[in-house]
């Protein structure tokens, strides 16, 4: 019998299982479970925000009964909460870059700024980014 049709005996594995207390008894699964949860948050202010844009173009009768629709007591926590998990989810985001190993792998040279300051410079953006949309957007609608 040759060498390449010789079969190596399979190494007995245990079954898989999660961790103990998972998803929540270990920090590093609470923050990804608190990050995966934040889409549900902003998958909800997209339909509200689809429906207001949606009603926007209807005319200003349906823009408005959309507007004192959104401003009861229970619609304004949810886009509240809403609205904390969103900058929860943009900060978790933009300090991923912090977290880069940048300098460490082979002859690559160590980064020009501190990699705190390149931590912060994606959330720089971010907010950046949500003003020059605001601005533009308010304009647009106003």
């Amino acid at each position: 019998m040759s060498a390449a049709h010789a079969s190596a005996p399979k190494t007995p594995t245990a079954p898989a299982r999660a961790p103990s207390g998972f998803p929540f008894a270990f920090y590093r699964y609470r923050n990804y479970t608190i990050f995966a949860f934040t889409s549900i948050p902003m998958a909800i202010s997209l339909v509200f925000l689809l429906r207001g844009v949606a009603a926007l173009g209807r005319g200003e009768e349906a823009w408005k009964g959309w507007l004192a629709a959104q401003s009861s007591p229970g619609l304004n926590a949810l886009h509240l909460v809403c609205l904390l998990f969103t900058l929860y989810f943009a900060i978790r985001f933009g300090w991923v870059g912090r977290k880069i190993g940048a300098g460490r792998i082979g002859p690559v040279p160590p980064p020009p700024l501190p990699l705190p300051l390149l931590g912060v410079a994606p959330i720089g953006g971010f907010v950046t980014l949500w003003l020059v949309l605001l601005v533009i957007l308010g304009g647009w609608l106003s």
